[in-house]
């Protein structure tokens, strides 16, 4: 039926969630993904003894094993190994998925194996092992191979620990021999050069080999290679699309008939060593270069062919006009030093406006490059979300662009702002707060300031706010079911205080609202004696309390006008149903853990539940538990609570496992809006702060924007608070 005789087809699926040490961090779930690509060759019929799987895995993570297939260490020379066992076979079909991680050395993509460690960092040569699959020393024919490859292709000089890294695997560990005639052989790779391939903490998968394998479930062994890539790609370019994703795949085909011919698409064009020698000379990484280089195929002169035959003249370049021959000519010329002389050049001969504030806007990115050279190669590694907290820091008020992703994006939009001689730049308070995060040093003269305005300068970037004190009251009723409304008769604070740890007192109330309003003001007065003046305000509060919104309820006094609880303080909500259950609190803690985890490196992400899901429970908790890299977003304003708790949606996301929840009270003039809002302020700094930088946005014209925020951090020791009855038949 597919055309593809699957006795045929010979399976190779590589999984490497696990290294030598901790020089490569784990994959949990990519072994799990290479067992899934192996399923789906056994479900289209494809005979077991040629399915080969090779994997390591986290302990306590051993995915199921397909019945039958062959399993395999996924070290390098039992890889190799499996590589050159289906040299002896003969068939028409070779398919190889490899998951794991990955980097680009000498224009080298190197895959590692699980036996990669810091005294040597194993792995094969992508190049080399495609090359040996197409020689002559494969006995079968294989005249069609497919192969998709998931790994990160950031060039070693991004990386924090050049000298370590350059230990990889020598080229040549597979026999060299010339092409076979008849062979196609189909490449998908996850990223471009200098791109790192998305990985998702929370749901133990890549997102390239996700979208690969849910195709994949739904076509046969036909394969249709350019059906893939485009949907890969179109997915791909989704997230990019919305800020979510710096990746861009990248096909390779070989073909070898009476001549052979390679082509590489868009984005994947290699570097030469040459090149890349020449790059450091200047100063500059690949990925800089890349920078300069798309702008100029992405700007006026790219945009037609005349233009970019002009543009290739000015390189000296005799080659077709095409978008490649402009990307790999300009790096080039950036790597031989000719960058900003050609530059200056293509103003001179711009024949238009349009032309001439293109180039000079290149020219202007050129130079951001050399700027922040010194201090992109002065930092070592350092977590996504400080960068993100010192950018925010440093940028001008009410900028909500996107959140930079690494410190060579935040580097160059922190140039973009650009500077005065003499004058402190954007850039400067940005290399001084990671200088003060990181622990190193950019040289003083890098700088250009007078000495005492950097003195200055780094002084105020070693200032670091104390961490926020906090008020948590227990409005629970330890009498009633989770389900009560009723408040409660003695109402307990928990009060944090930097360097003195978590307090706690008790409120005798009338167990009525005015009396729940009454201990809340006698609580935030205890938390004033003891010499406070700003803290968080978090109430414990069932799913029934929250339609009272007390976040929302006026305090004053003789002293001060009436003011609302959540515009005087930060507040925010702790679903008592979680805290009173404890499956909710298993499922909570690891879905927070890996949250933190995730935001340490990536921006964090907003799920949104749509409006017509607000009534499918079960759509709702797919969601969330597919979703939750960040907070989940209720995109409609929540009913009242129904009679039946466990179909209301905020309740639904709880039991889920989402510890960031955020919703309004009313309907706001544009969702869009609103959302654009939320998912900026969600990036800009540490993703705990996310709650006061809401706090100062209910400020302006979003008011009622409400907030369950359990971050284990912002509660005290669930020992400490009291104990109402729990879980089961009327529980979550």
């Amino acid at each position: 039926m597919t055309g593809v005789d699957p006795a045929k087809v010979s399976v190779l699926a590589v999984g490497v969630e696990r290294y030598a040490d901790d020089v490569l961090p784990a994959l949990p779930g990519t072994a799990a993904q290479a067992m899934r690509f192996a399923r789906w060759a056994l479900a289209q019929e494809v005979p077991a003894e040629r399915i080969r799987v090779a994997v390591s895995w986290v302990p306590g993570r051993c995915p199921r094993k397909p019945r039958g297939v062959q399993l395999i260490e996924a070290t390098h020379d039992k890889l190799q190994k499996a590589v050159e066992d289906l040299a002896t076979l003969d068939g028409e079909l070779l398919l190889l998925f490899w998951c794991g991680h990955g980097l680009v050395s000498d224009d080298r993509r190197v895959l590692f194996s699980a036996d990669a460690g810091r005294q040597h960092l194993r792995g094969l040569d992508a190049g080399d092992l495609l090359s040996y699959l197409r020689s002559k020393h494969l006995r079968g024919s294989f005249t069609r191979q497919v192969v998709l490859i998931d790994a990160c292709a950031n060039q070693v000089e991004q990386l924090d620990s050049p000298e370590e890294l350059r230990e990889l695997v020598q080229p040549g560990l597979f026999p060299k021999g010339p092409s076979r005639l008849g062979v196609r052989q189909q490449v998908l790779f996850s990223a471009a050069q200098g791109q790192a391939a998305k990985y998702e903490a929370v749901s133990a998968t890549t997102r390239f080999g996700r979208i690969v394998l849910d195709w994949l479930g739904r076509h046969d062994l036909t394969l249709n290679f350019e059906a893939l890539r485009t949907h890969v790609t179109t997915q791909l370019d989704g997230y990019r699309d919305r800020g979510k994703l710096r990746q861009r795949p990248v096909s390779l085909w070989y073909r070898s008939g009476d001549g052979d011919e390679d082509h590489i698409s868009y984005g994947g064009i290699p570097v030469s060593p040459a090149v890349q020698r020449g790059l450091r000379d200047t100063g500059l990484t690949v990925a800089q270069a890349w920078r300069v280089a798309y702008a100029l195929a992405d700007g006026v002169f790219g945009a037609s062919e005349e233009g970019r035959r002009r543009l290739l003249g000015l390189f000296g370049v005799n080659a077709d006009a095409d978008r490649a021959s402009v990307l790999t000519a300009a790096v080039r010329h950036v790597a031989d030093g000719h960058g900003d002389a050609t530059l200056q050049a293509l103003i001179r001969s711009a024949t238009d406006d349009g032309e001439r504030l293109s180039a000079y806007e290149v020219l202007r990115i050129l130079r951001r490059q050399h700027w922040i050279a010194t201090p992109l190669r002065t930092f070592p590694a350092i977590r996504g979300e400080q960068v993100r907290a010192a950018y925010y820091r440093s940028v001008p008020p009410g900028d909500v662009g996107d959140a930079p992703q690494d410190v060579d994006e935040a580097l160059d939009r922190a140039a973009a702002y650009g500077g005065e001689p003499g004058r402190t730049a954007v850039l400067h308070h940005f290399v001084a707060d990671v200088e003060h995060l990181s622990g190193a040093r950019v040289e003083d003269s890098w700088f250009e300031l007078p000495a005492d305005t950097l003195r200055g300068l780094r002084a105020e970037a070693a200032w670091t706010p104390t961490e926020p004190a906090r008020l948590v009251v227990d409005l629970r009723n330890p009498g009633r079911l989770l389900l009560g409304q009723e408040w409660p008769s003695a109402v307990d604070g928990h009060l944090f205080v930097p360097g003195a740890g978590w307090q706690k007192t008790t409120v005798e109330t009338s167990g009525t609202t005015d009396g729940a309003r009454e201990a809340i003001q006698e609580l935030r007065d205890w938390a004033y004696q003891r010499g406070l003046v700003r803290f968080t305000v978090g109430l414990i509060l069932t799913r029934r309390q929250l339609d009272e919104v007390p976040e929302s309820w006026e305090f004053g006094d003789e002293l001060y006008a009436p003011e609302p609880l959540w515009t005087e303080q930060p507040t925010i909500v702790h679903s008592a149903e979680r805290l009173g259950h404890q499956r909710a609190i298993n499922v909570w803690r690891e879905r927070a853990t890996a949250i933190r985890e995730h935001v340490a490196d990536h921006p964090p992400e907003v799920f949104w539940i749509p409006d017509q899901d607000r009534a499918a429970p079960s759509r709702i908790r797919e969601g969330v538990q597919a979703a939750g890299r960040g907070c989940v977003a209720l995109g409609f304003v929540a009913e009242a609570c129904p009679a039946e708790l466990r179909r209301d949606p905020i309740i639904v996301a709880v039991a889920a496992g989402a510890p960031y929840l955020v919703w309004v009270v009313s309907e706001p003039s544009d969702w869009e809006h609103l959302k654009q809002i939320i998912k900026a302020l969600s990036g800009q700094g540490e993703f705990a702060g996310l709650p006061e930088r809401l706090h100062q946005e209910r400020g302006g014209p979003q008011h009622g924007l409400r907030v369950i925020w359990d971050e284990p951090e912002a509660l005290p020791p669930l020992g400490q608070l009291k104990e109402p009855q729990t879980g089961g038949r009327q529980g979550v």
